[in-house]
């Protein structure tokens, strides 16, 4: 997707998500000719809205068992 190459290519060491905030960055600095060009495969993207709380809460579980017994030392 050209939305998806303008915007790694501009980020190459991030290990992140494009659409993370370095890659929002890159996007939001386009020239308006470049912004133009891409927005239509923009346009199709699927957005996926998730709850991180399951997953800290999940990390947070596996964590437990170590920061009791650090108390303990």
């Amino acid at each position: 997707m050209p939305w998806f190459r303008a915007i790694a290519q501009r980020i190459p060491d991030h290990w992140g998500e494009p659409k993370s905030v370095p890659g929002a960055n890159v996007f939001f600095n386009l020239s308006e000719r470049e912004m133009r060009s891409i927005l239509p495969s923009l346009r199709m993207v699927r957005i996926h809205i998730i709850d991180p709380r399951t997953y800290c809460d999940t990390f947070e579980s596996a964590l437990e068992p170590i920061w009791r017994l650090e108390r303990r030392l």
